[in-house]
């Protein structure tokens, strides 16, 4: 067996389509899919994908996004013009880079009932 490696793709379009469909077949959750809210960037999400290789085969892939996330959110609105001040004035203050893998409309776990 080829040696394994993992990659960390910038874009879904990175992997090619076909080997991503055969990892993960009659998914909603398919190639088009993610490429489609990777091209919308109407949110405050990056998005991207790891995938494992062995050899030059696809044999693992997961998306993968990134976000600031506003930690702030759980305190409710009572707080929200402090809680907007500070940010506006110290953006760093409230917010904490996330790294997530995988998708939110994830039904199937292989392995998982």
């Amino acid at each position: 067996m080829s040696a394994m490696a993992w990659r960390h793709h910038k874009s879904i379009s990175e992997i090619d389509r076909d080997d991503w469909q055969r990892l993960f077949p009659d998914r909603a959750e398919a190639w088009d899919y993610f490429h489609a809210i990777e091209t919308t960037k109407k949110n405050e999400f990056t998005y991207s994908a790891i995938a494992v290789y062995a050899g030059e085969s696809l044999i693992a892939a997961a998306p993968a996004f990134q976000l600031n996330y506003r930690y702030d959110t759980s305190l409710g609105d009572s707080f929200s013009a402090t809680r907007n001040w500070i940010d506006r004035t110290m953006p760093w203050a409230l917010r904490i880079p996330m790294l997530g893998l995988g998708s939110l409309l994830l039904l199937h776990v292989p392995g998982h009932s």
